[in-house]
């Protein structure tokens, strides 16, 4: 995991700043709904990866947007809750795909300046 500081925007003399940070979790799935046959309605696995992004100013106290152990906790959470489940089960109420995924994730951080999640399978 690693994180990147970059200048989003400049806001009435006030620099808004982007910090990401990436991890990754391994996870297998079906969707059903698919096409009848398809590969993807039987249960298959992935290796995924997701990057969480924060926006907003520096905190003139700590001199950060958000501290990064308040992410390493949410990321470990996110771990802890997707890495090495079927998110079939995890995600009952809907079918697990990349963008279903990603909101899960963004509704696990308690961040409350979360402002994209990004999530892909290389695999």
């Amino acid at each position: 995991m690693y994180a990147l500081l970059r200048i989003s925007r400049w806001k009435q003399g006030v620099f808004l700043m982007r910090v990401w940070k990436e991890f990754n979790f391994e996870a297998a799935h079906s969707l059903p709904d698919d096409r009848p046959g398809a590969p993807n309605a039987r249960i298959h696995g992935h290796s995924y990866m997701a990057r969480v992004y924060v926006d907003g100013e520096i905190n003139p106290e700590t001199g950060m947007v958000v501290h990064m152990n308040d992410m390493e906790n949410a990321i470990h959470v996110a771990r802890f809750r997707l890495d090495h489940m079927n998110l079939n089960e995890v995600m009952s109420h809907t079918e697990p795909t990349l963008e279903r995924i990603a909101e899960l994730i963004a509704v696990m951080f308690p961040i409350s300046t979360v402002s994209r999640v990004d999530v892909w399978r290389p695999t």
